[in-house]
């Protein structure tokens, strides 16, 4: 039977791994947007006529989108970055992957989101325990409404330990737990 771990306990299994040397924090995130492009590659009916739109948010998990994003553009898949945050764009991820931090959709467009691309929901990860506002919260309730969305390691807005849910959140088609799951996939589902 494979664990369940609480959010702490990934970072700690992280952190471990890095410390002792098994794999680099960025071969980590590397494999996490690496095997979320083979999962959409591999699960998406069509991808390659599909328009991906990649949800990319402050933390670890906006890196592992971000790095989803290259694969996919390097596999042939139609995928675009929407970016909340400009400091974002001060990633290492845009440099060493020659990701053009200029190109994609603009905040001001998100009312031209249709339901029918697929959206990657990296904004928050496991570590999210706060309330969303703002621009997130304003993207959130928009990309709730459409059926195609994919959440990297978690649905953004829920909390990894509990499962609770802020008041706004992506509701996921499918979510591509990292490493293994976490407690916040089981309860209050």
């Amino acid at each position: 039977m494979n664990p369940v771990l609480s959010s702490n306990e990934s970072f700690a299994l992280d952190l471990a791994t890095i410390n002792r040397g098994h794999i680099s924090k960025k071969k980590l995130m590397d494999n996490a947007g690496c095997k979320s492009a083979q999962f959409i590659i591999e699960n998406i009916d069509n991808p390659f006529n599909q328009q991906f739109i990649i949800l990319v948010g402050p933390g670890n998990n906006g890196g592992d989108a971000l790095i989803c994003h290259y694969y996919l553009l390097k596999y042939g898949v139609n995928s675009q970055l929407l970016i909340l945050d400009d400091s974002i764009k001060e990633n290492w991820i845009f440099k060493e992957y020659s990701i053009d931090a200029e190109s994609g959709i603009d905040y001001s467009d998100i009312n031209i989101l249709s339901s029918n691309n697929w959206y990657i929901d990296g904004l928050f990860g496991i570590g999210f325990k706060r309330d969303v506002t703002g621009r997130y919260k304003a993207l959130m309730q928009i990309i709730s409404k459409f059926p195609h969305i994919i959440s990297i390691d978690i649905p953004s807005g829920i909390d990894g330990n509990t499962g609770m849910s802020s008041e706004n959140l992506i509701k996921a088609e499918f979510t591509l737990a990292m490493g293994f799951p976490k407690l916040g996939h089981y309860f209050n589902a």
